[in-house]
């Protein structure tokens, strides 16, 4: 073959690419969801949640919340990693917040391992 014509190819492939990885982030949006409808159906689900922070704490870096909402309770998780691009000092009790993130199993235990949190 041609150079010319395996650019030409090379050039059409890259294109259909772009477009396929376009298509295909659109449907990684984050599911609106209450708590009360996480459970082991959920796990590797990336899910949205608005929540108030009932309680946190600290070790080694990673955040570790208590949220709720008005159909139940869960342990948002966030690592130290994460937690860098945070304000964590505003994390208190009783304030709402949005998390972003995925549906986890660990020890037994449903967490949400947290993207994003905003403040709200």
């Amino acid at each position: 073959m041609k150079d010319e014509i395996l650019l030409k190819i090379s050039l059409l492939i890259s294109i259909i690419g772009i477009i396929l990885l376009f298509v295909f982030a659109q449907g990684l949006e984050a599911e609106k969801i209450e708590i009360g409808e996480i459970g082991k159906s959920s796990i590797g689900k990336y899910i949205e949640v608005f929540a108030i922070v009932s309680s946190f704490s600290e070790s080694n870096g990673n955040y570790f919340l208590k949220i709720g909402d008005k159909t139940g309770n869960i342990t948002a998780v966030l690592f130290k990693n994460d937690a860098d691009n945070i304000n964590t000092a505003r994390f208190k009790k009783g304030i709402q917040i949005r998390i972003i993130g995925k549906i986890n199993e660990y020890r037994g235990n449903i967490e949400i391992i947290t993207d994003k949190i905003e403040f709200i």
